[in-house]
């Protein structure tokens, strides 16, 4: 059969009992029953081992057990920048980094100009930049935000001219 494993999301999981004796009754015990503890398939919420005693209408019973596991690690992320906006600076990369594998990337924010679905987005405005990255396996997430710096302050400038004269040397 299918593995059951509690993931972010899949944070519930149905559990199989069965008999070949019909007309039976079925008994769970575990750790996490939602529901359904008196039926051949009860929702549970949490990793451990179940236990199923099937009684039969003669008072004879027979017993199973199945182990749940439980997948719920979240991405642990880096994050940095490379460098400040500037007037000559006009692109920066933001970067989220992580070890976990595979995984999505989602980042917002205004000046995202491309690799919005990347571990590096491209971003030409300065701000908070959120991201998103998701554990594709078992669906976890970790989000921040980096902030991108800019200083693209004109500086002032300004002249003071001479005044110019000319002078009369013919006699």
């Amino acid at each position: 059969g299918l593995d059951k494993v509690i993931t972010c999301s899949n944070p519930t999981v149905t559990l199989d009992g069965a008999s070949t004796t019909s007309g039976v009754g079925y008994s769970w015990s575990g750790p996490g029953i939602l529901s359904g503890g008196n039926t051949a398939t009860p929702t549970v919420n949490l990793p451990g081992t179940y236990n199923l005693t099937v009684t039969a209408a003669n008072g004879c019973t027979a017993t199973a057990n199945t182990t749940i596991t439980q997948n719920t690690i979240t991405p642990s992320v880096s994050t940095a920048t490379s460098g400040v906006l500037n007037c000559t600076l006009t692109l920066v990369n933001a970067s989220a980094t992580t070890t976990t594998s595979p995984v999505s990337y989602n980042w917002t924010g205004a000046g995202i100009t491309a690799g919005g679905a990347t571990s590096t987005p491209t971003i030409n405005v300065g701000g908070t930049y959120n991201y998103t990255v998701t554990n594709t396996t078992n669906g976890c997430q970790t989000t921040g935000s980096v902030a991108v710096s800019q200083n693209t302050t004109v500086p002032s400038a300004s002249a003071i001219g001479g005044t110019l004269s000319c002078a009369n040397t013919s006699t």
